[in-house]
Protein backbone atom coordinates (compact mmCIF):
# COMPACT_ATOMS: atom_id res chain seq x y z
CA UNK A 1 0.00 0.00 0.00
CA UNK A 2 2.63 2.48 0.81
CA UNK A 3 4.28 1.61 -2.60
CA UNK A 4 1.43 2.52 -4.35
CA UNK A 5 1.29 5.63 -2.70
CA UNK A 6 4.81 6.56 -3.20
CA UNK A 7 4.21 5.88 -6.74
CA UNK A 8 1.04 7.89 -7.21
CA UNK A 9 2.56 10.43 -5.43
CA UNK A 10 5.46 10.74 -7.94
CA UNK A 11 3.29 10.29 -10.68
CA UNK A 12 1.15 13.30 -9.54
CA UNK A 13 4.39 15.34 -9.41
CA UNK A 14 4.09 14.94 -13.21
CA UNK A 15 0.75 15.24 -13.61
CA UNK A 16 1.38 18.00 -16.42
CA UNK A 17 1.79 14.76 -18.58
CA UNK A 18 -1.82 13.27 -19.17
CA UNK A 19 0.13 9.81 -19.70
CA UNK A 20 1.13 10.07 -15.77
CA UNK A 21 -3.09 10.20 -14.88
CA UNK A 22 -3.84 6.84 -15.78
CA UNK A 23 -0.71 5.52 -13.41
CA UNK A 24 -1.59 7.31 -10.53
CA UNK A 25 -5.23 6.41 -10.97
CA UNK A 26 -4.64 2.55 -10.98
CA UNK A 27 -1.76 3.23 -8.06
CA UNK A 28 -4.31 4.73 -5.95
CA UNK A 29 -6.70 1.34 -7.03
CA UNK A 30 -4.16 -0.95 -5.90
CA UNK A 31 -3.28 1.24 -2.65
CA UNK A 32 -7.32 1.49 -1.91
CA UNK A 33 -7.59 -2.12 -2.32
CA UNK A 34 -4.66 -2.82 -0.06
CA UNK A 35 -5.53 -0.44 2.28
CA UNK A 36 -9.04 -2.01 2.71
CA UNK A 37 -7.45 -5.65 3.29
CA UNK A 38 -5.66 -4.15 5.45
CA UNK A 39 -8.23 -4.69 8.89
CA UNK A 40 -8.59 -8.22 8.42
CA UNK A 41 -5.38 -9.05 7.85
CA UNK A 42 -3.90 -7.06 11.17
CA UNK A 43 -2.89 -9.34 13.66
CA UNK A 44 -4.95 -11.46 14.64
CA UNK A 45 -5.82 -12.38 11.16
CA UNK A 46 -9.31 -12.96 9.68
CA UNK A 47 -8.34 -13.57 6.26
CA UNK A 48 -4.57 -13.94 5.40
CA UNK A 49 -3.72 -12.69 1.62
CA UNK A 50 -2.77 -15.85 -0.36
CA UNK A 51 0.49 -16.43 -2.88
CA UNK A 52 -1.83 -15.03 -5.63
CA UNK A 53 -2.46 -11.64 -4.25
CA UNK A 54 1.14 -11.04 -3.06
CA UNK A 55 1.96 -12.04 -6.75
CA UNK A 56 -0.58 -9.62 -8.10
CA UNK A 57 0.83 -6.34 -5.80
CA UNK A 58 4.75 -7.14 -6.69
CA UNK A 59 3.78 -7.06 -10.22
CA UNK A 60 1.01 -4.20 -10.43
CA UNK A 61 3.97 -2.15 -8.55
CA UNK A 62 6.68 -3.55 -11.08
CA UNK A 63 4.50 -2.71 -13.98
CA UNK A 64 3.58 1.07 -12.75
CA UNK A 65 7.09 1.92 -11.33
CA UNK A 66 7.59 0.96 -15.05
CA UNK A 67 5.47 2.86 -16.41
CA UNK A 68 5.39 5.98 -14.43
CA UNK A 69 7.93 8.56 -13.85
CA UNK A 70 8.85 7.29 -10.48
CA UNK A 71 11.26 4.31 -12.54
CA UNK A 72 12.23 1.20 -10.59
CA UNK A 73 14.52 3.08 -8.47
CA UNK A 74 11.86 4.52 -6.28
CA UNK A 75 10.09 0.51 -6.10
CA UNK A 76 13.96 -0.53 -4.96
CA UNK A 77 13.79 1.95 -2.53
CA UNK A 78 10.34 2.13 -0.81
CA UNK A 79 10.42 -1.94 -0.88
CA UNK A 80 14.39 -1.85 0.42
CA UNK A 81 13.29 -3.66 3.10
CA UNK A 82 11.81 -6.84 2.20
CA UNK A 83 13.94 -6.82 -1.04
CA UNK A 84 17.40 -6.91 0.75
CA UNK A 85 15.92 -9.68 3.22
CA UNK A 86 14.76 -11.87 0.70
CA UNK A 87 18.21 -11.59 -1.26
CA UNK A 88 20.07 -12.39 2.23
CA UNK A 89 17.94 -15.13 3.03
CA UNK A 90 18.50 -16.60 -0.96
CA UNK A 91 21.93 -15.99 -0.99
CA UNK A 92 22.36 -17.72 2.43
CA UNK A 93 20.28 -20.91 1.17
CA UNK A 94 22.35 -21.31 -1.63
CA UNK A 95 25.58 -21.13 -0.25
CA UNK A 96 24.53 -23.43 2.76
CA UNK A 97 23.19 -26.11 -0.17
CA UNK A 98 19.54 -26.05 0.64
CA UNK A 99 16.70 -25.38 -1.44
CA UNK A 100 16.00 -21.26 -2.42
CA UNK A 101 12.16 -22.25 -2.06
CA UNK A 102 11.83 -24.12 1.11
CA UNK A 103 11.22 -21.72 3.85
CA UNK A 104 12.87 -21.38 7.03
CA UNK A 105 12.64 -18.86 10.01
CA UNK A 106 15.28 -17.12 8.95
CA UNK A 107 14.20 -13.90 7.62
CA UNK A 108 14.69 -10.18 9.51
CA UNK A 109 10.63 -10.49 10.90
CA UNK A 110 11.46 -14.08 12.85
CA UNK A 111 14.75 -12.63 13.73
CA UNK A 112 12.97 -9.41 15.45
CA UNK A 113 10.44 -11.84 16.71
CA UNK A 114 13.21 -14.34 18.39
CA UNK A 115 14.26 -10.92 19.81
CA UNK A 116 10.93 -10.37 21.71
CA UNK A 117 9.05 -7.97 19.42
CA UNK A 118 5.29 -9.21 18.74
CA UNK A 119 3.67 -9.43 15.67
CA UNK A 120 1.58 -6.25 15.70
CA UNK A 121 5.06 -4.24 16.69
CA UNK A 122 6.91 -6.33 13.87
CA UNK A 123 4.44 -5.13 11.08
CA UNK A 124 4.17 -1.51 12.56
CA UNK A 125 7.96 -1.42 11.99
CA UNK A 126 8.55 -2.71 8.80
CA UNK A 127 5.71 0.04 7.72
CA UNK A 128 6.91 2.80 9.31
CA UNK A 129 10.50 1.56 7.52
CA UNK A 130 8.66 1.45 4.24
CA UNK A 131 6.87 5.52 4.90
CA UNK A 132 10.10 6.52 5.64
CA UNK A 133 12.09 4.89 3.12
CA UNK A 134 8.81 6.41 0.65
CA UNK A 135 9.35 9.47 1.49
CA UNK A 136 13.12 10.13 1.45
CA UNK A 137 12.49 8.71 -2.60
CA UNK A 138 10.01 11.22 -3.59
CA UNK A 139 13.31 13.62 -2.44
CA UNK A 140 16.22 11.83 -4.12
CA UNK A 141 17.35 12.46 -7.72
CA UNK A 142 19.00 8.72 -9.34
CA UNK A 143 21.85 8.89 -8.02
CA UNK A 144 21.37 9.64 -4.92
CA UNK A 145 19.03 6.66 -5.15
CA UNK A 146 21.29 3.97 -6.16
CA UNK A 147 23.83 4.87 -2.92
CA UNK A 148 20.63 4.83 -0.80
CA UNK A 149 19.77 1.61 -2.35
CA UNK A 150 23.71 0.15 -1.63
CA UNK A 151 23.31 2.12 2.00
CA UNK A 152 20.28 0.39 2.75
CA UNK A 153 21.86 -3.28 1.99
CA UNK A 154 24.58 -2.75 3.50
CA UNK A 155 22.84 -1.67 6.82
CA UNK A 156 20.40 -4.23 6.95
CA UNK A 157 23.37 -6.72 5.88
CA UNK A 158 25.93 -5.24 9.37
CA UNK A 159 22.39 -6.27 11.25
CA UNK A 160 21.68 -9.48 10.22
CA UNK A 161 25.53 -10.04 10.73
CA UNK A 162 25.24 -8.64 14.34
CA UNK A 163 22.17 -10.35 14.96
CA UNK A 164 24.07 -13.78 14.14
CA UNK A 165 26.67 -13.05 16.06
CA UNK A 166 25.28 -11.26 18.90
CA UNK A 167 21.88 -12.50 19.05
CA UNK A 168 21.79 -15.38 21.42
CA UNK A 169 23.21 -13.18 24.07
CA UNK A 170 20.04 -10.58 23.38
CA UNK A 171 17.36 -13.58 23.68
CA UNK A 172 14.83 -13.04 25.71
CA UNK A 173 14.64 -15.78 28.60
CA UNK A 174 12.16 -18.72 27.88
CA UNK A 175 9.09 -18.70 29.94
CA UNK A 176 10.12 -21.94 31.85
CA UNK A 177 12.74 -20.38 33.31
CA UNK A 178 10.85 -19.18 36.14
Amino acid sequence: MIAALTIAALSFRFSADITQWPIAILALVLAGAYLGFLPFNFYPQKIMAGYGAGTLAGFMLAVLSILSTTKVGTAIIVLGVPLVDAGSVLIRRLISGKSPVWGDTRHLHHKLLQLGWSKPKVAIFYWLITAILGFLALQLKAQQKLFTILLLALSLGIFLLWFKLFGSWSKPPDRGNG
